[in-house]
């Protein structure tokens, strides 16, 4: 098992799982579905999305993925990138992205 995160908006979480597959609009320009390694998802979401409280940490499951995976970056700071829609039961654990109580803004 190889787990690779993605974050997103719990809403597009929410019409995933009633769809059967993840893909983002974003997705769609980008073309696939940016990712963080377990290590570095914390970094990325108090960097991008320290005042946001509607996002969650999906927990993705590379062996279990349908679509490809391709790795940008040197192998320390690699980005996985996935190259297609997630298929739902790809994602291990979803986490919601919730301050810590009394705490600044991407303190997670």
């Amino acid at each position: 098992m190889s787990i690779i995160c993605h974050i997103c908006k719990v809403d597009e979480w929410e019409k995933a799982k009633e769809k059967g597959e993840f893909y983002p609009e974003e997705a769609k320009k980008d073309k696939g579905i940016k990712c963080s390694l377990p290590d570095t998802v914390l970094a990325v979401a108090k960097k991008k999305f320290s005042e946001h409280n509607d996002r969650v940490i999906l927990m993705i499951d590379t062996v279990k993925l349908n679509s490809d995976v391709k790795y940008k970056g040197k192998k320390k700071d690699s980005e996985p990138f996935i190259q297609g829609p997630v298929n739902i039961d790809a994602v291990t654990d979803v986490f919601h992205l919730t301050p810590l109580h009394g705490s600044a803004p991407g303190d997670y």
